[in-house]
């Protein structure tokens, strides 16, 4: 679902773009501006001299106009990625600094190359977040966790295209512990409330392969937590 994104905004995001290279604070703080980040929703201070806050910046603008089924603001679910990543699916994971900076900044981004061309009516690219100055680990851990089935496909392909998708996942341990922390906020049972109960049989099926592929028992104590939180 979505609303009108303001122009303004997408003007915002071209002007970082084309300049993000020689370090404008000026035009992250227009972008921030325009979309009024809330720091403490992802837990961040807004210092936007660090990439968590830039990212926190990208994925407000690029979600802005994009709300979820109950119709509260898309953003909202990055910022809670975002928070299990940190807090639950990546200490378990016992990555380096370097891996949790650029994880944590994929989670905040992981659906604006996917959604930004429906939502955004601008896609976003890999090639955006590098003139950004995103790390190329960051960029990397976006692109994997970015689904988009080529028009025209069958649902059969598009099932066996999810499949390879989620195995590239389960085979690199940082775009698994951001996906388990977008699949932990997607079967949170507050967000599963607003559905039907058919809707609910379906994410059920859909979620249960995601623990199958990616090799994780939902009732890990922090996954199950969260969920029922």
């Amino acid at each position: 679902m979505a609303k009108d994104i303001p122009k303004d905004i997408v003007a915002a995001f071209e002007t970082l773009v084309a300049s993000a290279s020689q370090q404008p604070f000026g035009a992250w703080g227009d972008l921030a501006s325009s979309v009024g980040v809330d720091g403490p929703k992802f837990g961040l201070d807004g210092d936007l001299f660090y990439t968590q806050a830039r990212a926190a910046v990208v994925a407000s603008a690029v979600h802005f106009a994009q709300t979820d089924k109950s119709g509260a603001p898309y953003i909202d679910h990055p910022a809670r990625v975002h928070r299990i990543a940190r807090d639950l699916s990546l200490p378990a994971g016992g990555f380096s600094s370097t891996q949790t900076e650029a994880a944590l900044c994929a989670a905040l981004l992981h659906d604006v190359i996917e959604d930004s061309e429906e939502f955004f009516h601008r896609h976003v690219s890999a090639a955006d977040l590098k003139a950004l100055g995103f790390s190329s680990l960051t960029i990397e851990l976006v692109e994997l966790l970015t689904f988009n089935a080529p028009a025209g496909v069958t649902e059969v392909e598009k099932l066996e295209l999810k499949q390879a998708y989620l195995e590239r996942i389960a085979a690199n341990p940082l775009a698994r512990a951001v996906k388990l922390a977008d699949t932990c906020d997607n079967m949170n049972t507050a967000r599963q409330a607003v559905l039907t109960a058919e809707e609910q049989a379906q994410f059920a099926k859909k979620y249960g392969n995601y623990m199958t592929v990616l090799d994780f028992d939902p009732a890990t104590e922090w996954f199950a937590n969260s969920i029922n939180n």
